[in-house]
């Protein structure tokens, strides 16, 4: 399924079904070892065994040559089994806001929901002041200035997980989280995880929002 979302029209594609034996991977991740491994990701990573690294590349290559015009190939980086973990009153400043991976167009994000529950999907969003709903290299430095005359003007964000629409910022899709759903966007998109509390901050693989996330160039 394909849609575009917001003013700029960004795609999403989502993929039901994506994984040939979810529940396999599922126990793979239960004995998997979490470790914090970024000051930005609210919650814990361990790394995605090779294998299935190598099934999400077969999943994702269809998708960006059909719909986002890839032809030369893909790397994938970074792939990992994720559990966000890290209670609100917990969160750091930039965690409470919504924020994008990078300013490429060649830098795309997988995620795969591995949980039975809806735990929360991904929210995206658009910056109020300045119109942007993705941040390229060209919008980088009027984001941060506009974004810290927000914070100037409205405060600090409340320590809790932006699931709505605020004072800075406007939701404007939301990818519902679903077994075994694949979703893949341009990683220059503002979006966030969408936690559903206090549920979603299990640090157990078998009952928390468990995903397999994986950064891509391609191009």
């Amino acid at each position: 399924m394909t849609s575009h979302i917001g003013q700029e029209r960004a795609l999403l594609v989502s993929l039901d079904d994506a994984l040939s034996d979810p529940q396999r991977v599922r126990a793979m991740a239960s004995v998997a070892c979490f470790a914090v491994d970024s000051p930005f990701y609210p919650g814990v990573r361990a790394p995605l065994p090779q294998g299935v690294a190598a099934e999400v590349e077969r999943l994702s290559w269809p998708v960006l040559a059909e719909h986002f015009g890839c032809r030369r190939g893909l790397n994938i980086k970074n792939a990992s089994f994720a559990l966000t973990v890290t209670a609100p009153a917990q969160l750091r400043p930039p965690q409470r806001i919504p924020h994008y991976d990078g300013t490429s167009d060649s830098q795309f994000a997988a995620l795969i929901h591995l949980g039975f529950d809806d735990l929360g999907g991904t929210g995206f969003f658009r910056h109020r002041s300045t119109g942007y709903e993705s941040i390229g290299p060209e919008r980088e430095l009027s984001y941060f200035a506009a974004l810290r005359s927000d914070l100037e003007r409205f405060g600090r964000p409340k320590p809790s997980y932006i699931d709505e629409s605020t004072a800075i910022y406007e939701r404007i899709a939301v990818s519902s989280a679903r077994f075994n759903r694949m979703i893949l966007y341009r990683g220059n998109m503002l979006h966030s995880a969408m936690l559903r509390l206090p549920e979603g901050l299990s640090a157990c693989p078998a009952t928390g929002r468990l995903t397999i996330t994986c950064f891509i160039d391609a191009d």
